[in-house]
């Protein structure tokens, strides 16, 4: 009786060591693909001039938009608009699946936002745990977001808000000042209008709104410094509320 006691205690022991040692799966930071591009532009030399711009253009937004997106507790307004495939996707209705993770974006010319989609394309199983779903909204042109997703593969839908009525309601629009749209297209070749249609150069600030199956707000990140962005651990802990 003693042998079968002490065989059991060493089989349990065991399992619990087994089970300490066994890691939590990592969740993956966007903050350290960032720095690591971070550092390759701060390793090219910009225009002075260009410096000049982007800091002045940076400051004007600050200050025009303090209080960017929605609050937790609020209440999700509903959209429905179509992706990429002329698919047409209603939050309401997703909602009924399971909470929603939103993400607005600027374009995939901006490296930052390609970075952050491949980060939540990544953390996609870890918020399916949670049944959770990622749907992104942008104002560039569907084909556009085709080529996009040709370049920087991932899974989930895009939406194209055409005038951006819903960057609208989710207090995500900014108006960007001319000698930016200018100095993007002049100097780094990004043409605006050729991703979001003639005379449609204002973007998002780029944001995440965590949505609970009531449509409720549980978690929500805006910033109009496009390099910041909202981590997948801080969505999850959205999700858990």
């Amino acid at each position: 009786m003693k042998n079968y006691l002490f065989l059991c205690f060493t089989l349990l022991l065991s399992i619990n060591i087994y089970c300490s040692d066994k890691k939590a799966p990592k969740v993956p930071s966007y903050q350290e693909a960032a720095d690591k591009l971070n550092a390759r532009f701060k390793s090219m030399k910009m225009p002075e001039g260009a410096v000049k711009i982007m800091e002045a253009s940076a400051k004007e937004l600050k200050n025009k938009y303090p209080v960017l997106g929605l609050k937790i507790g609020d209440k999700a307004p509903n959209f429905v608009l179509k992706d990429e495939n002329g698919k047409e996707i209603s939050l309401e209705k997703e909602l009924k699946k399971g909470p929603v993770i939103i993400n607005f974006y600027r374009g995939g010319w901006c490296s930052f936002c390609n970075i952050e989609l491949q980060t939540l394309e990544k953390s996609l199983p870890l918020f399916k745990k949670y049944n959770a779903q990622i749907i992104s909204i942008c104002p560039q042109k569907p084909e556009q977001t085709k080529a996009q997703k040709l370049k920087n593969p991932f899974s989930f839908p895009v939406l194209f808000d055409a005038d951006y009525k819903v960057i609208k309601e989710y207090k995500l629009f900014n108006e960007i000042p001319k000698d930016l749209i200018s100095l993007y297209k002049n100097t780094f070749k990004i043409d605006v209008d050729k991703f979001n249609g003639k005379g449609r150069t204002n973007l998002p600030s780029p944001g995440i709104v965590v949505v609970n199956k009531a449509g409720i707000v549980v978690g929500s990140f805006a910033h109009t410094d496009y390099k910041k962005r909202m981590e997948p651990a801080a969505i999850i802990a959205a999700l858990k509320k």
